[in-house]
């Protein structure tokens, strides 16, 4: 912050010309005053200065008071979010103190003078309360009270010598590379296989026999020393690598999950307490165990952090990634199109700096800035929940952003923080007290930096400073760690202040925007409070205390970012065709014009209080319109047709935006009487009135009068049906009926519903008895006529909906399959299984819903609904599915821009809008909000791809791997030391020398640990951007002459070429200027572009189908082809250098004749939709060049039969999940939700469903098998 001087120079008041006093500057004195007071008066916990210039104790005795300049040194505070609320109430103080000295100098009255000099005067008083705080904050932190000199802050030494004699084991063992060898594949079976000791032991008795059978190849001294070298236990083989963590040990509460260090006299009850609470815990900490020894009852470990970086900036690998990115991006500092490919290149990151001042990119040599990320995750250590078992243990991981992000989630690359002890999860406030701990660790490496005594590329050592940036979980878990309240809560978003009664409101620029300073007031005034006050305070501002913000630059606002895994792919995709569509592969399909595929009908009501509800809509008496219980206003919506939506709040919104646009008068049925009269109710069809299960024998056409005078309770029946009656009552007491079985356990507002939906008349006041005897009289007529069986014993087969729910029906699902099975994908794509929607076929994974979605339904519905007519309902529904499909994978490439982030929004808002208005009753849940924001995350973070869960995801799998004693407590101390040390040893075997003695072992290894980039999780986390080949040619051939002359036409072409190349079986000479161009190439098996592997036709038929940047008139951006070969050529160049580049063979797939492209229904829907072309390749091949490829893409076959086009033909999808290229995304639309004045209602719903919580536990349970 510049500071500000006065430099004003007052006037003398004689000279001020007696002007009259104006309203308007009194006015302006009142309003400092009044908006002084608005401002927060309590004293700050702690702030971060600067420090440009160290003080005493005698200098700071000194008075530091308000004299026209403020935030000087050396109370100077540094710009970050731990000081934004004080420097915002002191730069606002300044302001008006200045003002005030301006507006004395204005008018000479006396009066005005004393009013001015009264509100100065409190506002400087307020301004040295400020700076007495500051004082006070800096002697405490800084200096020393007995003493006249600073206190200085030692900035920590980490001795790494530990380290580098670990990764030194080739040169300082005392072990030969023969034993060294065998004791290395003894640890990778039991730390990465999780085979037993003992079964490791025979292992190691196996490599004695090995040194017993060499007595004829070394002589017997030798052989007895390697036989005397060898260890016995895998105990002894661990301690030989020094492969343990530094770790502490604390005594876990079970009550309170409290920690309390963990030494020879820990406290035998818990001695946490609140801040607020004078009584502490008293959980017991202690058991006593056979021997008669105290032991702690819980354990929790928690790994050293300046240990393990430690550990880890001493692999040289590490420490050449580290330096290779920050010159990469200080390099790429200067990109201007506004392309972001990585994290690095974020908003947040390039604009993040450290208390010097610099960013990570412009630090000296031997500094290291790191960013690392906090993830949190619950997962059952079991795997099953056999009879209902929930047991949860919580890891805590972080992961250094600095690293590429295939390199990022790698086991070896992961700190463990630790794991929280089971059975339960902390709740709430709980996990405070194990994120307290992370926090301390990181505050050295903020204020000072923690030097490293020495590293591979630093025999001078480096200086480290680490920021805890982005807290990556899912829903539940970061709302945990940050603060926030769940999903559950009236304040879901942590973006915006957005209540929960204003879900439907899909208009961005409406909503209140979340203020950091207020963030962190009330966190604090939380954490001050007792705990009344705190759900108070929670339930006003839904915020909670965080150690987080312990951290001065921790922003919980932007900090906290949205994970896309759980959003898109377990969220919005999923829930579109299990919730709003339905998937049922037994059911006939519909057009989802009825109530969501699952959901209760509401409850029968009277057509009293329907009248009354309509009277009040007409006149617009919204008190007496929102008194309707929530029954009565869905029928009123359903009369309408007005979308039912969740909550009374938003069904008395579209009731009144309804009635506003009627106008002054409505309309002519409007005003009947349904309970005096015999006319049905408008718009109020069976469906919704009565059960689903219906009757067994339904009223012949016309007779929708009967029904709605029965369950409106006419004049002639004085039997009301209650207003609240189970969907599953009704449904067994229709199939006991029907049964024939007897009636008398069923209560009477039962049978009176199955009377009303018979159209049976009763007697008033007609008892129980009369009912029975009236539906078996009712049973006895039926089976008479022949609509029931005499005899039926057999249960009703109940509906799971009803007909038109279900989208995904029996027709959509098979031709889905159908389509699985044909289609050709890439190897990377990981399909979904043929079958999907049985219940055999079991959940699917994240990844599989994402090629479900995006891959398989998109080719199936538009071959289905596609040639629709444009405003058919299937047509609307096709595109509205479409706008999901493309906002999801535009929000899901691996680079972004502005293009992409508008694209997004465009297409999500179209989507969301037009979802409500094609599906009036289905649910808008938190995630539809929060896909709104992703756009922010994008521009603040970068790619969705480097924030996705699917890392931490996979870490909580591999930790369910390790075998344990199943005891709570144990298990967690297992998780973290195996972990550890199978980290540790996969970056031990690394290592040149090691990696050279067991060179076969290491590369089987790899293949295991790293196995082709399959799906969307290992494909954006294994892959990155370069462009290489895979491997070093084997074999090398001769092109043949046509394949050598269109090479030589490819570079004679080029722009620029000065060469002209002649191939070599054209002349025996050459001309002046030309060179010859040899045939000899080198076959490669494969080829990196753009971080996906294209493989030739003759190896991988799969994924040799690609698309290329289209030079035809197509009517596409990319024509397909085949990858024929791969080769390198070398040739030379003008310079006489020798030049060797990679070239591609291909074969384009034929377009269609012109009269059929316009035909081909599938272009109508844009990239999204793909394309028809011929299923013939060209029989001449062409020779391109890689950066030509754009991607693979999926290919079916369609009949003739289906197209019509009297061939058979091929179907092109493009998988670009770069995206460069962005394509027009339609019409914007924009919602027209308005708040509507008067209506003060909370939000009466139940609790929101979480698709996270379950589906992060479905992904592990398909991965596992």
């Amino acid at each position: 912050m510049s500071r500000t001087e006065l430099t004003t120079n007052p006037a003398p008041l004689s000279s001020l010309s007696p002007l009259p006093i104006l309203h308007a500057e009194r006015l302006e004195i009142q309003t400092i005053r009044y908006r002084m007071l608005e401002l927060s008066d309590s004293r700050p916990a702690d702030l971060n200065f600067i420090r440009s210039s160290l003080i005493t104790n005698g200098q700071a005795l000194a008075p530091y008071v308000y004299q026209g300049v403020f935030n000087q040194a050396p109370y100077e505070l540094i710009i970050c979010p731990a000081n934004s609320l004080f420097l915002s109430a002191e730069t606002q103080l300044h302001a008006w103190a200045q003002r005030l000295r301006e507006l004395r100098h204005v008018h000479a009255d006396h009066n005005f003078q004393l009013h001015v000099q009264s509100v100065e005067k409190d506002v400087v008083k307020r301004l040295n309360a400020l700076f007495k705080w500051k004082r006070e904050i800096y002697i405490t932190k800084y200096l020393s009270a007995a003493s006249d000199n600073p206190v200085v802050v030692e900035r920590p030494l980490v001795d790494t010598a530990r380290y580098l004699q670990a990764y030194d084991v080739a040169n300082a063992s005392r072990y030969s590379l023969f034993i060294l060898a065998g004791m290395l594949l003894v640890l990778v079976l039991h730390l990465l296989f999780h085979n037993s000791q003992g079964y490791c032991e025979v292992v190691l008795g196996l490599l004695h026999d090995q040194v017993a059978l060499l007595e004829e190849l070394i002589d017997e001294g030798r052989r007895q020393e390697l036989a005397r070298s060898i260890p016995r236990t895998v105990k002894t083989v661990l301690s030989a690598f020094d492969l343990d963590p530094c770790v502490s040990r604390f005594v876990v509460c079970r009550r309170c999950f409290g920690l309390v260090p963990s030494t020879d006299d820990f406290p035998e009850f818990c001695p946490h307490r609140e801040i607020t609470s004078p009584n502490p815990c008293n959980g017991r900490l202690s058991r006593t165990d056979k021997d008669g020894n105290r032991r702690p009852i819980k354990e929790y470990v928690h790994q050293d952090f300046r240990e393990w970086l430690g550990r880890f900036l001493c692999r040289q690998d590490v420490e050449e990634m580290l330096d290779r990115r920050k010159r990469q991006f200080k390099d790429a500092s200067g990109r201007t199109d506004g392309l972001v490919d990585d994290i690095l290149g974020s908003k947040m990151i390039q604009g993040f700096l450290w208390p010097d001042g610099l960013s990570f990119t412009n630090c000296p040599d031997d500094d290291l800035r790191l960013f690392f990320a906090l993830s949190g995750d619950g997962f059952n250590p079991f795997f099953n929940r056999t009879a209902k078992q929930s047991v949860t243990s919580t890891g805590l991981y972080l992961f250094c952003l600095n690293l590429p992000l295939e390199e990022r989630q790698k086991p070896e690359n992961v700190y463990l923080a630790g794991v929280i002890p089971g059975p339960d999860k902390p709740s709430t406030s709980q996990i405070n007290h194990y994120i307290s701990i992370i926090v301390d660790q990181f505050l050295p490496f903020w204020k000072t930096g923690v030097r490293y005594s020495r590293t591979c590329k630093r025999p001078a050592g480096v200086l480290s400073r680490a920021a805890l940036m982005p807290v990556l979980c899912d829903t539940l878990g970061a709302r945990q760690i940050c603060g926030y309240g769940s999903p559950q809560s009236n304040f879901f978003c942590t973006f915006c202040w957005l209540a929960k009664s204003d879900l439907e409101n899909f208009r961005k620029e409406k909503w209140p925007q979340r203020n950091l300073n207020l963030h962190r007031f009330w966190a604090e005034q939380w954490n001050r409070a007792d705990p009344v006050a705190q759900a108070n305070l929670f339930q006003e501002h839904g915020v909670r205390y965080t150690p987080l913000l312990r951290l001065p630059y921790f922003d919980p606002i932007q900090f906290t970012v949205l994970d896309t895994m759980h959003n898109f792919f377990l969220g919005l995709l999923e829930r579109h065709c299990r919730d709003i569509w339905g998937m049922d592969l037994e059911a006939v399909d519909g057009d989802g014009s009825l109530k969501p595929y699952g959901t209760k009908d509401p409850p029968q009501v009277s057509a009293h209080k329907l009248q009354i509800a309509r009277q009040a809509l007409e006149f617009k008496d919204v008190k007496r319109l929102a008194s309707s219980s929530r029954s009565v206003l869905i029928y009123l919506c359903i009369e309408n047709d007005l979308r039912r939506g969740r909550g009374k709040k938003n069904l008395v919104r579209e009731l009144l935006q309804w009635r506003k646009k009627q106008g002054a008068f409505m309309p002519s049925a409007w005003h009947r009487n349904p309970a005096l009269d015999d006319e049905p109710t408008p718009a109020i069809s069976k469906t919704y009135v009565l059960s689903s299960s219906g009757p067994l024998n339904p009223p012949p056409a016309g007779s929708s009068a009967q029904v709605d005078e029965a369950l409106f309770s006419s004049q002639e029946s004085s039997v009301s049906l209650p207003s609240s009656i189970s969907k599953e009552k009704l449904e067994d007491a229709e199939d006991a009926l029907v049964r024939g079985l007897k009636l008398d356990g069923i209560t009477r507002p039962v049978l009176a519903a199955l009377c009303a939906d018979r159209s049976i008349h009763l007697r008033n006041g007609a008892i129980k008895q009369e009912m029975v005897a009236a539906l078996n009289e009712w049973r006895a007529r039926q089976v008479a006529e022949g609509n029931i069986e005499q005899g039926r014993k057999k249960k009703i087969k109940k509906k799971k909906g009803d007909p038109g729910s279900v989208v995904l029906g029996r027709t959509v699902l098979a031709a889905a399959s159908l389509d699985i099975e044909n289609m050709v994908l890439p190897k990377w794509v990981d399909p979904a299984p043929i079958g999907v929607g049985q219940k055999k076929r079991g959940k699917l994974s994240a990844d599989q819903w994402r090629s479900f979605c995006t891959i398989h339904l998109v080719f199936t519905l538009i071959r289905l609904w596609g040639r629709e007519p444009e405003g058919s309902r299937w047509y609307s529904m096709l595109t509205n599915f479409l706008d999901l499909v493309q906002a999801v994978e535009t929000g899901s490439m691996l680079v972004t821009s502005a293009d992409h982030r508008n694209a997004y929004n465009l297409l999500m808002t179209r989507y969301l809008v037009r979802m409500k208005e094609l599906y009036k009753e289905a649910l808008i849940v938190p995630n539809h909000h929060l896909a709104l924001h992703v756009p922010d995350y994008l521009e603040l973070w970068g790619p969705s791809p480097h924030t996705r869960g699917f890392g931490w995801e996979r870490f909580n799998f591999d930790l369910q791997q390790i075998k344990s004693n199943k005891r709570f407590g144990d298990i967690e101390k297992s998780y973290l030391y195996t972990s550890a040390r199978k980290a540790n040893l996969i970056a031990l075997l690394a290592l040149e020398k090691i990696k050279a003695a067991v060179s076969n072992m290491y590369a089987r290894l790899q293949k295991v640990l790293h196995p082709d980039a399959r799906g969307t999780r290992l494909y954006d986390i294994f892959n990155d951007s370069s462009n290489q080949a895979r491997r070093v040619p084997k074999n090398q051939v001769n092109l043949p002459p046509l394949a050598l002359e269109s090479l030589a036409t490819l570079l004679n072409n080029e722009e620029g070429s000065e060469i002209t190349y002649v191939p070599t079986h054209t002349q025996l000479a050459v001309p002046p200027g030309h060179l010859f161009l040899h045939p000899l190439v080198g076959i490669l098996p494969s080829l990196k572009q753009k971080g996906t592997v294209y493989r030739s036709f003759s190896r991988a038929p799969r994924d040799s189908n690609i698309l290329l940047r289209s030079e035809s008139g197509s009517g596409m951006p990319y024509h397909p082809a085949r990858l024929e070969e791969i080769f390198t050529h070398k040739r030379q160049s003008r310079g006489k250098e020798v030049v060797s580049e990679v070239f591609c063979v291909v074969r384009l797939l034929q377009a269609l004749p012109e009269e059929l492209i316009e035909k081909d229904w599938f272009r109508s829907f844009g990239l999204v939709g793909g394309s028809l072309w011929s299923s013939i390749h060209d029989d001449q091949s062409r020779i391109i060049r890689p950066s030509l490829i754009v991607c693979h893409y999926a290919s079916s076959i369609m009949q003739a039969s289906e197209t019509g086009f009297g061939f058979v033909t091929t179907h092109v999808l493009p998988l670009d999940r770069l995206k460069t290229y962005i394509e027009s995304s339609g019409e914007r639309v924009v919602d027209t939700y308005e708040d509507v004045e008067g209506i003060f209602l909370e939000d009466d719903d139940p609790a929101y469903e979480i698709e996270e919580a379950e589906g992060a536990v479905d992904m592990i349970e398909i991965e596992s098998g």
